[in-house]
């Protein structure tokens, strides 16, 4: 769907769900991609991977620039390392994958996201972790926008500044490096920037309700509903 063909409440729409889940992101780290792409994937199928993922750019940059004080640039170094190597490995995947094929490949990655999320309790932040889990996340988050999962387990168990902080980083520089592989196999042009800026204003506005909103709210309880609605999702459009 061209912008042109697309309608004002389909707009609207988008805009909404990129708000809703930039507030999730902004409050609790991660959230944006496991919540907005299943749901644009179901509405507004053309925001998706690539729209999302410039929208997620100025919401990485602000989460960032918050939680500056907390940044360890050393862990975004080895961050930017497993990104490079998963984003690589990601857009040669999708070099060789029909676009009729993607509503199957979004709901999988959201259902592995979801199970990677609840079997990684024991999970610990280590050299090594954080290379895999961005390696990971740039893979996965190449091929369906969703960057977050593995570098979520990864860091779990870390003070909620320095999740953020890390995470702001992570994403912004995996969301610029996914739309870069997106452009090498023709997956991401003009159209798709414009789209990805005019559903921009909801992720600024989602940056600026999510953390106050995250002081009142029960983490366990949003994070279960966050995995049960993305579960949810997946499996509509894996069986829709």
């Amino acid at each position: 769907m061209t912008i042109a063909a697309t309608s004002l409440p389909v707009l609207a729409l988008a805009i909404a769900i990129i708000t809703m889940a930039s507030a999730f992101q902004a409050g609790f780290g991660t959230g944006l991609g496991l919540l907005a792409v299943p749901l644009l994937s179901l509405v507004a199928p053309s925001f998706v991977p690539g729209p999302m993922l410039v929208s997620a750019l100025s919401l990485s940059f602000a989460m960032a620039w918050r939680e500056r004080h907390a940044l360890d640039r050393a862990s975004v170094g080895l961050c930017i390392a497993g990104l490079l190597v998963g984003t690589v490995c990601g857009g040669i995947a999708l070099a060789f994958i029909p676009r009729e094929a993607f509503r199957t490949i979004f709901g999988v990655a959201i259902l592995l996201a979801v199970l990677v999320s609840v079997i990684g309790a024991g999970v610990r932040m280590t050299p090594r972790a954080l290379v895999t889990g961005a390696a990971l996340g740039g893979f996965i988050g190449t091929m369906s926008g969703m960057h977050g999962p593995p570098m979520a387990v990864v860091l779990q168990n870390e003070e909620a500044s320095r999740i953020r902080a890390l995470l702001g980083a992570f994403f912004l520089v995996g969301a610029s490096l996914s739309i870069t592989a997106q452009a090498a196999v023709g997956l991401f042009g003009w159209e798709s920037l414009l789209q990805g800026l005019l559903v921009t204003p909801g992720a600024l506005l989602g940056s600026l309700i999510g953390v106050p909103i995250a002081r009142v709210l029960n983490r366990q309880i949003m994070r279960a509903a966050l995995l049960g609605v993305s579960a949810i999702s997946a499996l509509v459009l894996l069986f829709s």
